[in-house]
């Protein structure tokens, strides 16, 4: 969930990152994320504006919400990455 409980986020193993509005249930944003399954996502607790995400690609991948794009993608783990 994003900070104020309005986002509900989740990655798959289609390697896709979707964001739904909580109350409607609609499908707000959708990221062809990771060249891999998507292990794990994380909104900024603070102000509920960023998303992070790993996979099993071996990187870790920011995006700006408000924007809806991505920011930076960090590579370098030699494996996937879970946390």
């Amino acid at each position: 969930f994003s900070a104020d409980g309005t986002c509900v986020v989740a990655g798959g193993d289609d390697a896709c990152i979707n964001v739904w509005d909580a109350r409607s249930h609609g499908l707000l944003q959708h990221y062809a994320a990771h060249s891999g399954p998507c292990t794990s996502v994380a909104v900024d607790p603070r102000t509920g504006h960023y998303l992070a995400s790993t996979g099993t690609d071996g990187t870790l991948k920011l995006y700006d919400l408000r924007q809806g794009q991505l920011l930076y993608t960090l590579e370098g783990h030699a494996g996937g990455c879970a946390s």
